[in-house]
């Protein structure tokens, strides 16, 4: 069976005042969602979610794009009431416009019985066009998504994929002799470093191309060459006649 590791990096929160908090993430190579429902509010009128009643679930590339286009439909379509659900390891998300005018986005998760919503904010806008909000929240939701799908941000995260596998077969040499994290590279993931380390190219700051760096080659050319034909006359004079004996 294929070692895997538990790998998460955070991306961002959203909150709903009176429904959820929402935590995105990576979680491996999928888009992890976290729904914590709304608690109370503190003396000072701010909210408390309860974490410790956390709904959680993954999508893959396939349903993180369902969720971006539904959002860009509605977005668009400011007047348009639709969803779309997406089943996902034992639970259904869901995004969807419940009222047009004025407009309501919930995004949604159920799970083992339980159903969490978080509504997204937006803000009113008057003027001539007919939109009459900004769908400030559902916007910022569909960017992120967006930001998953496109691989933004995602660098640091298949970095520590690479740690934490490397961790992970460290553990399991000091358990049965295997290999050591010495072995394994840690720089899978690490963008190119074009002025240092392996300066086989570098940047042209005429054209902006990258060039092969040939600096030393007719140097080293050259000085093979003559240690080739240095070689070379070393070996025939190495062969003397005057040296050999004929017999009678």
């Amino acid at each position: 069976m294929a070692e895997r590791t538990q790998t998460n990096t955070q991306i961002r929160n959203f909150y709903s005042d009176g429904y959820a908090y929402l935590n995105t993430r990576f979680y491996n190579t999928n888009l992890s969602f976290s729904f914590s429902p709304f608690l109370n509010k503190d003396a000072n009128g701010r909210p408390n979610y309860d974490t410790s009643k956390s709904v959680s679930t993954t999508v893959n590339f396939e349903g993180a794009f369902a969720l971006y286009d539904m959002a860009q439909k509605l977005i668009a379509n400011p007047s348009m009431t639709a969803s779309v659900q997406v089943p996902c390891n034992g639970a259904t998300l869901t995004l969807e416009r419940r009222n047009a005018n004025p407009s309501e986005v919930f995004f949604s998760i159920n799970k083992n019985n339980e159903n969490i919503q978080f509504k997204f904010a937006s803000y009113p806008v008057n003027n001539a066009s007919g939109f009459n909000v900004v769908e400030s929240g559902l916007g910022a939701f569909m960017k992120t998504v967006e930001g998953y799908l496109t691989g933004i941000n995602a660098d640091r995260h298949l970095d520590k994929l690479t740690e934490d596998y490397a961790k992970l077969k460290e553990g399991q040499s000091g358990q049965q002799g295997g290999p050591q994290r010495g072995n394994f590279p840690q720089n899978n993931y690490q963008r190119n470093n074009w002025n240092g380390g392996n300066n086989n190219y570098r940047k042209n700051n005429n054209g902006g191309n990258f060039q092969r760096r040939n600096n030393n080659w007719n140097n080293n050319n050259n000085q093979n060459r003559n240690n080739a034909q240095q070689s070379w006359e070393t070996k025939q004079n190495t062969q003397n006649i005057s040296t050999y004996q004929i017999q009678d």
